[in-house]
Formats: structure tokens, C-alpha cells, sequence
């Protein structure tokens, strides 16, 4: 559309969704952002029953990941106590809380589909194998 403008640099951070910058990848392969709803969303809350009629979703799997692996570590420590882990909010297109821990959208979405915590290996050699693909793709 003639209305879409480029952004550039810092604009990123501050940009909200609107019809001249509406949600999709802005930025070169290397410095790649997202901009969508996500971060006009202030927090999210667990649902203990679901409306009629909803489905409870996660990703491609349709379940939920159970991310009690992943807390290990000083910043997420804390997390294991249940009152502090719910205190989680979207924020730049991932979950994070107060005390400043949170996890890279990519990983996190990796591990809902795949149902479990994966082990650091198995996520790098995942993420090496996409990086290759994504230049192989690139280069065709």
C-alpha cells in the first residue's frame, strides 16, 4: 500500500501497529524486528476454565509445554514459586517477568511445538539447521 512507511533504527521500539505500519518484519535479515499486536498487550492471565466453546491452543501442537526445565539459573530462580511466575507479561513478542528474566520468542515457540524443554544442544542444533535453511533459501 502507498500509505506503508519504512521505520528505521530506534523507531522500532516505539512503533505501535497502525495502517502505515502495520504488523510484519521491518529491518534487514541480519537486524530483522517484528512489529505486531503483542506489544500492545499489558499482561496475560491463566485461564482456569476455558468459555464454551475455546480451545486451549499452544502453537502448531495444540498443548500445553510444561517450562518448569527451563527455570534454572539466577533469574529464574524465583520463578519456581508459582505466585511469582504468574506475575509473567508479553512483552517484545515473548513473555518476561518483573525481575527481568524472560526467553527469546524463537525459543520459546520451538519448545511448544516440539512439547518439552529442549536440552541447549538440541535447541542449537535446531537453530543452526534453520539458519542454514534460511540461507539456502536465500541464496535460490
Amino acid at each position: 500500500s502507498a500509505n506503508i512507511r519504512p521505520l528505521i533504527g530506534k523507531q522500532l521500539a516505539d512503533t505501535m501497529v497502525s495502517s502505515s505500519q502495520p504488523p510484519g518484519y521491518y529491518g534487514t535479515l541480519d537486524t530483522r524486528h517484528a512489529l505486531n499486536l503483542s506489544s500492545t498487550v499489558k499482561s496475560i492471565a491463566v485461564l482456569d476454565r476455558l468459555p464454551a466453546g475455546a480451545v486451549r491452543e499452544t502453537f502448531a501442537r495444540g498443548a500445553e509445554t510444561d517450562l518448569r526445565p527451563a527455570l534454572r539459573g539466577p533469574a529464574f530462580q524465583p520463578l519456581l514459586d508459582e505466585s511469582a511466575f504468574r506475575q509473567m507479561r508479553v512483552e517484545y513478542d515473548t513473555i518476561a517477568w518483573p525481575n527481568g528474566a524472560d526467553l527469546a520468542p524463537e525459543t520459546l515457540r520451538y519448545w511448544c511445538e516440539l512439547g518439552r524443554v529442549a536440552s541447549q544442544k538440541e535447541g542449537d542444533q535446531y537453530f543452526a539447521a534453520r539458519q542454514k535453511t534460511a540461507r539456502v533459501a536465500e541464496e535460490t
